[in-house]
């Protein structure tokens, strides 16, 4: 934009507010339950993983000398490198699940992801009573946050700080 031309400038609250916000990477599927399982694990299909992880992953490639474009094909091929960084990705950087309608508190957690063989998203039992789940094909948003450190504040939606202990009132 020339300096001076308001008219082609974007403005306004909902402007600088939401629509030129960056978007979180979501995926969106089915949950089945997965009894083996811990409360902050969740089971995610590789196709979901590569659409939720690309850009990390993506960003590793060429952090190690790769070129854009052959980093993209490493991650469109699937290669064994692009996939032991997938997985270096995935554990560095949870998933967020958000269950609409959100109301509570439980219905927007943090989990650690796994790939999973299939194309249903597995989640422990005794998480979907407070997503509000009852496993008959309720579907769920998992995002991944596109910011580079992880906030402090997410590592408080994982299911297993949201418990304390009775006998000194802390987070178990």
């Amino acid at each position: 934009i020339p300096p001076g031309d308001r008219r082609l400038a974007k403005s306004g609250l909902f402007q600088s507010k939401v629509i030129s916000k960056p978007v979180d990477v979501v995926a969106r599927g089915v949950i089945t339950p997965e009894p083996s399982y811990d409360m902050d694990q969740v089971g995610i299909p590789e196709d979901a993983a590569w659409a939720l992880y690309k850009d990390f992953v993506m960003r590793k490639l060429t952090q190690r000398g790769f070129s854009p474009v052959a980093a993209l094909e490493n991650i469109e091929n699937k290669t064994p490198t692009a996939k032991q960084l997938l997985n270096e990705v995935m554990s560095e950087r949870p998933v967020i699940a958000d269950r609409a309608p959100t109301w509570q508190k439980f219905n927007f957690l943090a989990f650690w992801p796994h790939i999973v063989d299939g194309k249903t998203f597995r989640l422990n039992a005794l998480v979907n009573k407070g997503f509000n789940a009852d496993f008959d094909g309720n579907c769920v948003d998992f995002d991944s946050h596109i910011n580079l450190r992880l906030p402090e504040s997410l590592l408080d939606l994982f299911k297993s700080s949201l418990y304390t202990d009775p006998a000194n009132k802390e987070k178990c």
